[in-house]
């Protein structure tokens, strides 16, 4: 079975990495069908699971992100990963394995990142603002476009107030999403 989120995936076997689309068909389950219409292997095969957060951190470093919309997702998704401790419970520490890596991900990531397009320029506010740079953060909003401009006004709330922590964006009542949700 293949979650749907799952990009990339580390087979259960070899232990490899590899990227979902490259991945060779052997078939395809309909959603209609009926436990004796498959074949039993394939009931039998083990469930293709997303990465840990230990396995983006053992992928990056394996270059498995072979150019930079693929570095990109991975080192996204070990930030998300990180800040998923924060996230389950707001009172929790960063192991300091990860709060050690963190630093160099989020600049090699910023690096990934054009200006030129206004998520990346949010991104790259958010990775300055985590990493304490707040002037910056100031610098890469100063122009957004207006669908964009309450995570921006966010954001700068945030910067402006020198919280470096994970944050809920929020309009009005209901809470949206996390900005760093998007797919590279």
């Amino acid at each position: 079975m293949l979650p749907m989120s799952t990009v990339v995936a580390k087979c259960p076997d070899c232990k490899r990495f590899y990227w979902i689309e490259e991945a060779d068909v052997v078939g395809v389950i309909p959603h209609y069908a009926k436990p004796g219409d498959v074949p039993l292997e394939w009931t039998l095969a083990e469930e293709i699971k997303r990465l840990t957060i230990d396995e983006y951190v053992e992928a990056l470093e394996a270059g498995v992100g072979r150019d930079a919309s693929e570095e990109r997702f991975l080192r996204v998704r070990f930030w998300w990963s990180v800040n998923d401790f924060v996230r389950r419970d707001p009172t929790a520490e960063i192991p300091a394995t990860y709060a050690q890596k963190l630093p160099e991900n989020l600049a090699r990531l910023s690096a990934l990142l054009d200006v030129r397009n206004p998520k990346d320029r949010l991104m790259k506010a958010e990775i300055a603002r985590v990493m304490g740079d707040f002037a910056q953060v100031e610098e890469l909003l100063e122009d957004v476009p207006e669908d964009l401009k309450w995570e921006a006004d966010t954001l700068l709330a945030h910067s402006r107030a020198k919280n470096r922590l994970v944050a809920k964006l929020k309009v009005g009542w209901e809470y949206k999403p996390s900005l760093f949700r998007w797919l590279p």
